[in-house]
This record gives structure tokens, C-alpha cells and sequence, in this order.
């Protein structure tokens, strides 16, 4: 992850927008295919209006005069799939153009205002009369169009701040409920207004590990791509805030890199951070510090249906490694109730298991923590090596600079359970070969995956984790102290 230069920041989104766009670009149609349901799709035959737009931002803040004349033939293309009303006084874009004329899509109206608002805000002297009248009569449209939306049917909690601002009322809601996918509106309110923004921003920071340089939590909608956690246009927007380059290669998240223009971020943000959140009446917390993101339910409760997404977490925990990206590991456990805490090091996890079905005689295994695979890690049971453990015994995991040691008891009821480590995926990936490989590929595994399976218990049963975390002392300050030893033994 290398270090950009206050000017390279300026342009260094703009051309990795082009860039990946220039991927997914037709020269027939003169439009950018790329299917946003499906991301992994080559041979996607959708156009999104919302990218296409994004792919045109970028052509004009190049300001090259070829790129903008591009520019132009394709944003006069794209306002013709403006879907107006018999009041002509609204309208509305379809999410695809091969939608045209039938459906809305509310969610990427709100996203596609910014864009033709910022178009018409800082490029309006270089667009020709009659192109910049349609911009004008578009933008008024679609505004009048959000309003309608806002006031009939009203819009979600993560994107509410957005619209608010937009037609210039109070939001209904709370702001910012903090997820990825929250923040990702964040990214477009400071597109749209940077001094409105930046009243989120002090907060919103800290939720941004810069050491590590990824997302710190909450877990609620999070998933993994391989190894990465699945980056956002929020990853982008603090990562140019901080001056390091992504290491994300060419992600479809630069699909719409064009809109981040740097700013000064907020000079008061916390190195340790400790935030408690509310989702759903339960509690949770974040916790950030310079080598380290934990998140953790204090008290998470199973519903009877599994209603909750595989994005959803109920522990995680992201340090340094030496990989480019931090390690992770993760609990994604949603049938079992959880009530965590941590101390100096030691996260304590009590699970209380459902009743246990006597009719299903498949081995259950409630229970799963993922860690990323890679070659640093070492995974011990007692010291040795081994696929199996029992409770009494510890499960010790040494990486390049910590060790997470694992241990186990029984607090309540009795019942037999074995532990196994193993590779496999954890539930929040989505990385095509990981979850659905075709016969072009063969499966991947990117986890290792520690299980605990129920082989006989009693309703009730509650079982408590201890998971101590320690730094290793880095080689230099042992080589140190072993010479600091040495002199204060030869010293008459």
C-alpha cells in the first residue's frame, strides 16, 4: 500500500475509474456493461445508468478535451432514459437501461442526482447550450421525483441523511445507523456537499482503522472477497484521506471512485476507540486500536427463523499480518445466543445453545469461528499438531506478531462436544469459486475453519469461550533486552 502525494490524490480515482470502466466498455454502444447483482459476470449485457454516469464525472474531471467530448455524446445519450411522468414536472431512471421504460429505482435516483448535480455545478461552462438545458430539466425532474418518493413511500434509514439534504428537510430517522452500507452514502453527501459532510465526518473516522487500513465494524452487512473484506467506497474515501494507495487492483468499486475529491480529514480522530451501538434493541460494541478492530455483540439473541443475512456477524476480529490485508477472525453464528465482553486482552463469549433436534441425526455444528489462510499462521492443540480438540484442551493459533489462545467450559447443563479445524469458507464470502464453482474452476478455500460439534447435550446447555490475545515482542526489542541483560551482568 503506497503512499500518494497530495496532487497524485487528485487524480489517482479519476483514472482508476477510466480505467476499470475502459474494461467493461463496449465501443459499439459506446456504453460500460457491468451487472452490480452479479459483479463476477464477464459477460454481463447490463448497463447501469448509475455507472455509466459515474464513468461520465470522470471523462470531464480529466479535462481532457477528447475525454469530454466523450464525455458529452454519452451523458446526452443517458438523459434520454429519464422515465417521465405524465406530469412532466417529474422523472425518474431505471436501475438498467434494458429496464427502460418500467421500472424506477429509487435508491440509485438518489445516487444519479449527485452526479448530474455535480456535472452541472463545476462543468456547466464547458456544455454546450442545448445539452446543459437537458442537464438542467433532468436535474429538476429527478429532484422533483425523490421528493414525491420521500413524502409517499419514504426511504431506508442508511440513505434518509442523503435525501434529506437533497430536497432540504429534516430527516424522519436517525442518522447514520454505521454500516459499510451507510457509509457508502456518506462517500455521496460529501460529493454533494463537503461542509455538510464533514459534521459525520469526526465521527465516522473512527470507525476507519488507518493501521490496518480496512472497515473496523459493526459486522451487520460486511462480506469477504477472498481475503479481503469486501471494500466500499468508504475504504476508497479514507484511504485517499490518509494518502495510501488501495490494494484493491482493479476493483468494480472504482466504477464510481470518480466522486471522491480529497479534503483535510478531521485532525481529532481517536488512535483507541470504543463505540456501543444498538441494533435491533441489541447491544454492540467497536473497539479500535492501532493493531486491532474487535466488534462483539454484548447480548445477541437467535430468532427461531434464520432471518438474518450472511453478511451479519456476531464477533469479529480484524489485526495486522503480513500479508497487504489484515488477518481476520470471525464468528457468524446466528442460532445460538451470545453475550460477549472483553478485558485487557481477554474476550469472553458465552453461547447458549437451542434445544438440541433428537430427530436430525446429521452431527450439528452451531458453532464456527473462520480464520483467514495464509502462510503465517500456525494452529496447535496443546502444543501439537492435530484436526480434533476437546474442550478441556487449548487451541493455540500463533501468527507473525500475536498468539490467540483459545479455551473452553461448560457452565451450564452437560453434553459432549468436539472441536475440529478444517479449511472451508466462511459464510460471508462471495467470491464465485469459493460458494458456486463451475466446471471451469475447482472449489477454493480461503478459511480455516474451527467447529464445534454437539454430539449429545441438554436443553439449556451454555457453553463460555476465553479468547486471551498477546503481541509478540517484535525480534529488535528482544535482541535489546538480551544485551541490556548481558551488560548488567558484566557490571561491577
Amino acid at each position: 500500500m503506497g503512499v500518494l502525494e497530495s496532487e497524485d490524490r487528485k487524480r489517482y480515482f479519476v483514472e482508476k475509474n477510466i480505467e476499470v470502466a475502459n474494461k467493461h466498455y463496449d465501443e459499439k454502444t459506446q456504453l460500460v456493461y457491468f451487472d452490480e447483482e452479479d459483479p463476477y459476470d464477464q459477460n454481463s449485457k447490463k448497463a447501469s445508468l448509475l455507472l455509466n454516469l459515474g464513468y461520465v464525472f470522470a471523462l470531464f474531471r480529466t479535462k481532457n478535451c477528447d475525454n469530454i467530448l466523450r464525455a458529452k455524446s454519452l451523458l446526452k445519450k443517458l438523459l434520454c432514459f429519464q422515465v417521465k411522468t405524465r406530469n412532466a414536472n417529474l422523472g425518474g431512471f431505471p436501475k438498467y437501461i434494458h429496464q427502460y421504460p418500467n421500472p424506477y429505482d429509487n435508491r440509485s435516483c438518489v445516487h444519479i442526482y449527485v452526479i448530474l448535480y455535480k456535472l452541472d455545478k463545476l462543468f456547466s461552462k464547458v456544455i454546450e447550450k442545448p445539452l446543459r438545458v437537458e442537464l438542467s430539466k433532468a436535474i429538476t425532474r429527478l429532484k422533483s421525483f425523490i421528493e414525491k418518493m420521500y413524502t409517499d413511500y419514504g426511504y431506508g434509514e442508511d440513505i434518509e441523511p442523503l435525501v434529506s439534504l437533497i430536497i432540504g428537510k429534516k430527516p424522519k430517522k436517525k442518522p447514520f445507523v454505521i454500516s459499510s452500507k451507510h457509509l457508502e452514502t456518506f462517500v455521496f453527501m460529501h460529493a454533494y456537499s463537503p461542509v455538510q459532510a464533514s459534521k459525520y465526518l469526526d465521527v465516522l473516522q473512527n470507525f476507519w482503522n488507518e493501521d490496518l487500513g480496512c472497515y473496523a465494524g459493526p459486522y451487520f452487512h460486511e462480506h469477504f472477497e477472498k481475503s479481503l473484506l469486501r471494500p466500499t467506497l468508504f475504504n476508497l474515501f479514507m484511504s485517499c484521506e490518509s494518502g495510501k494507495a488501495c490494494v484493491f487492483d482493479d476493483h468494480y468499486i472504482y466504477l464510481l471512485s470518480s466522486l471522491i475529491m480529497p479534503k483535510a480529514v478531521a485532525d481529532n480522530k481517536e488512535k483507541s476507540f470504543s463505540q456501543n451501538l444498538i441494533f435491533n434493541e441489541m447491544s454492540a460494541v467497536v473497539k479500535n486500536d492501532e493493531t486491532s478492530s474487535l466488534f462483539y455483540f454484548e447480548n445477541f439473541k437467535a430468532k427461531e427463523k434464520d432471518s438474518y443475512p450472511n453478511g451479519f456477524h456476531t464477533l469479529s476480529y480484524l489485526f495486522r499480518s503480513l500479508e497487504d490485508a489484515p488477518n481476520s477472525l470471525v464468528c457468524q453464528t446466528k442460532n445460538v445466543d451470545v453475550a460477549a465482553s472483553e478485558n485487557e486482552g481477554v474476550i469472553s463469549v458465552d453461547f447458549t445453545y437451542p434445544k438440541l433436534d433428537v430427530q436430525d441425526k446429521k452431527v450439528i455444528t452451531e458453532l464456527n469461528f473462520f480464520l483467514l489462510k495464509n502462510d503465517e499462521v500456525n494452529i496447535t492443540v496443546d502444543h501439537e499438531k492435530a484436526t480434533i480438540f476437546k474442550l478441556s484442551e487449548t487451541l493455540r493459533i500463533e501468527t507473525s506478531d500475536r498468539t490467540l489462545e483459545f479455551t473452553f467450559k461448560v457452565i451450564e447443563g452437560s453434553g459432549d462436544i468436539l472441536g475440529g479445524i478444517s479449511m472451508g469458507n466462511r459464510p460471508s464470502q462471495i467470491y464465485p469459486d469459493a460458494i458456486n464453482p463451475n466446471t471451469k474452476s475447482i472449489y477454493k478455500a480461503f478459511d480455516w475453519k474451527i467447529s464445534l460439534r454437539s454430539l449429545r447435550r441438554d436443553e439449556g446447555f451454555k457453553l463460555n469461550m476465553q479468547l486471551k490475545t498477546s503481541l509478540k515482542q517484535p525480534l529488535e526489542e528482544k535482541l535489546l533486552d538480551l544485551q541490556e541483560q548481558d551488560c548488567q551482568e558484566i557490571a561491577p
